[in-house]
């Protein structure tokens, strides 16, 4: 393991006046440090705080590109995800008119960071999508219901990490009128099945407004893990703050949730 190398200061009397240095882990992301190394002036050593008196000098060695470990990267790419209501289809510029005539109830974007109002804020919100797709850190999609026989919404994996292999379910949002009818419970099935069982997934997070207490509910309910709330992270449309709540559900707790999704959709067959 790399070692970092602390300046410390104990508090017990030395025998000697020299700095003393305390050799510990090194975190991820900061620079490996040479094995060479040289000792001046007087050294002892306490078995009891394992300090060494007297400096040590070591040369930094910064670890390249060609040294890291070669992992494949999360596989992004747009795929269409199907269950037994509802059909989770690739976004695409060409569904601008279909989401159009569903999106611009005041109720979709109350707890969103961002609103829209008109068709050219809904344009610039699909191209942002698709410029995120493109970019490798998104995998937007458009909600078609079969029970009704339309487009209700649209869902999206988002800053995605392929080589942490991590994501973030989110940006969410359902036609008010066909909410609590199953869509959202199952679209999130699909999503976090092909998440951890076909891209591979470490961990997905979901995030919502502290207020949203609907979400985070339901977010509960699905078996995912609060981990806390990162206060004073958005600045909403209307000037208010948000703070966002975060959950998450990672790849040893999934068979659990699994299991737990699949028991609330059987409810809804």
């Amino acid at each position: 393991m790399r070692n970092l190398i602390c300046k410390v200061y104990s508090s017990a009397p030395k025998r000697c006046s020299e700095t003393a240095w305390r050799i510990l882990p090194c975190a991820p992301g900061i620079p490996a440090l040479s094995t060479e190394r040289s000792r001046t002036g007087p050294r002892s050593e306490n078995p009891r705080t394992r300090w060494i008196a007297g400096p040590i000098h070591y040369t930094p060695r910064f670890i390249t590109l060609s040294e890291m470990p070669d992992r494949p990267l999360m596989s992004v790419a747009p795929v269409t995800l199907e269950g037994s209501l509802v059909r989770l289809e690739p976004l695409r510029i060409e569904h601008l008119p279909a989401l159009a005539a569903i999106a611009f109830h005041p109720e979709i974007w109350r707890w969103m960071p961002l609103h829209v109002e008109t068709e050219d804020d809904l344009r610039r919100w699909i191209e942002k999508a698709l410029a995120d797709a493109n970019a490798g850190r998104a995998m937007p999609w458009i909600t078609w219901s079969k029970r009704h026989n339309r487009y209700v919404g649209s869902t999206r994996f988002m800053d995605i990490d392929r080589a942490n292999r991590i994501l973030e379910l989110g940006s969410t949002w359902i036609d008010p009128e066909v909410q609590r009818t199953g869509i959202n419970a199952e679209a999130k099935y699909l999503q976090m099945t092909y998440a951890f069982e076909v891209m591979g997934a470490m961990r997905v997070g979901l995030k919502t407004h502290h207020l949203n207490l609907q979400s985070q509910n339901a977010m509960r309910a699905m078996g995912a893990t609060y981990e806390g709330t990162l206060r004073n992270s958005v600045i909403q449309p209307d000037g208010s703050i948000r703070h966002s709540v975060w959950f998450s559900v990672i790849s040893e707790e999934w068979p659990q949730v699994k299991a737990a999704m699949e028991g609330r959709l059987a409810r809804h067959a």
